[in-house]
């Protein structure tokens, strides 16, 4: 598998603080089965290390770790100029592919959404948004993930939020998002030890039961591939959803 979600560069965010801390939780995670991880540091205005210093932390701990590959990404947060920031070499894309992944504040439902989006692909940059079962504003009313998809948007969820880690609507909203064919990537979203990568092997359990074994290769494995190697992602072909008589969606 790949993780295609992880805070695991020491010392960059608000994830992995230390290079042993980092040398363990790459342990817990060749244990869970990934071979290869994104290190998707934090971007914003509160985590502004630029690519080379991201660089030189991951060589750093590359030669600490063996039977696992590293590469380079960001989550980008929605501040202003992102994309004079990705040109300038102070924010990564996804492996140093065309991929970027990106997120907006999980309580508020931000106006710009759309533009930030439409400047991402207008230059030329292939926009996955990150955990989008975490957002109020889709948990609020699933039905708005529509735009997002219909603008050509990739999805990427995290494990363990099929495992109620977020909260009960963040699993409801990725069970539905998953029995859809939504989902285009899986990642861990990892910021410590202990909590993370020993519960990977149980949500693939109850993401199998949703999506199957081969779908699920895809979205762990496949996909993942693709972006390392900057190819082609199609987009999936997603069904839309069925309000019950209570307000519920299936």
């Amino acid at each position: 598998m790949i993780d295609f979600h992880a805070h695991i560069l020491p010392g960059l965010d608000d994830g992995i603080q230390s290079l042993d801390e980092a040398v363990e939780v790459i342990e817990e995670a060749k244990n869970a089965g990934f071979k290869k991880i994104i290190c998707t540091t934090h971007y914003s205005n509160y985590f502004t290390e630029n690519e080379q210093k991201r660089k030189e932390v991951l060589s750093g701990l590359r030669e600490k770790v063996d039977g696992i590959e590293l590469f380079l990404g960001n989550e980008l947060y929605s501040k202003t100029n992102l994309i004079e920031a990705l040109k300038d070499g102070e924010a990564s894309t996804l492996a140093g592919s065309k991929y970027v992944l990106f997120e907006v504040s999980l309580r508020n439902e931000n106006p710009k959404f759309k533009n930030l989006i439409i400047d991402f692909i207008s230059n030329g940059y292939k926009p996955v948004l990150a955990h989008p079962e975490r957002y109020v504003v889709f948990q609020n009313n699933p039905e708005k993930i529509y735009e997002i998809l219909e603008l050509g948007v990739l999805l990427q969820s995290n494990y363990l939020s099929i495992e109620g880690f977020y909260g009960t609507k963040c699993k409801k909203l990725v069970e539905l998002f998953l029995s859809h064919n939504m989902i285009s990537f899986l990642g861990t979203d990892v910021h410590r030890t202990k909590d993370f990568y020993p519960n990977v092997k149980n949500a693939k359990k109850d993401i199998v039961k949703i999506i199957g074994e081969e779908r699920f290769n895809e979205l762990s494995k496949i996909n993942p591939e693709k972006v390392c190697r900057d190819e082609e992602i199609e987009l999936p072909e997603w069904t839309g959803f069925k309000k019950g008589l209570f307000g519920n969606y299936k």
